[in-house]
């Protein structure tokens, strides 16, 4: 009750003046109690700034393996894109060596073949000699008035003996010339 007595008569003081008497052992309270309360807010400031900068080497962490994951990213996009290029380029290389391996193989075929034909059918003819003998051709001979007539300035006969007359003509003016 005396505490209602004290807080009643601090209430009409304050009412008239702006000074409010205290006791001694109130005012060592509440001192201490600022104090008190001076020392957890500094406290919980300072634990508040060491949560900021935890989140902020947080944010670094994170960006910096962010970097690192689009680094390896990219470089792996490269190595897949050599690795693509190298393989285009083996499909195209072993398409090529095929190529040409086929052809070798049906070049070494058909030479085959064509000496199987060359031994078993001989087409040329050799001399006495050993050389080889010209090749007489086939002539088709036409028969009724289809197809180019010749003229009759120029027979067989007469093609013949111009042709040997031509080739005298060549022979003379080279000796005549040189």
């Amino acid at each position: 009750m005396m505490s209602e007595e004290v807080m009643r008569a601090r209430t009409f003081a304050a009412q008239n003046g702006s000074f409010i008497t205290i006791s001694n052992f109130e005012y060592e309270y509440l001192t201490g109690r600022a104090s008190g309360a001076e020392e957890i807010a500094d406290k919980k400031v300072a634990a508040a700034q060491a949560w900021i900068e935890a989140l902020k080497a947080g944010e670094k962490e994170i960006l910096m393996r962010t970097e690192v994951a689009e680094r390896e990213t990219r470089e792996s996009r490269l190595e897949e894109e050599k690795e693509a290029l190298r393989a285009a380029k083996s499909v195209s290389g072993r398409r090529a060596v095929e190529g040409e391996s086929e052809r070798k193989t049906q070049d070494k075929n058909s030479e085959s073949a064509d000496m199987q034909l060359a031994v078993a059918t001989p087409r040329k003819s050799f001399l006495e000699n050993g050389s080889i003998a010209p090749i007489r051709r086939a002539v088709r001979i036409r028969k009724g008035g289809t197809g180019r007539s010749r003229s009759s300035s120029f027979s067989g006969k007469n093609r013949t003996k111009g042709m040997t007359n031509l080739s005298l003509f060549g022979s003379q003016t080279a000796e005549n010339v040189g």
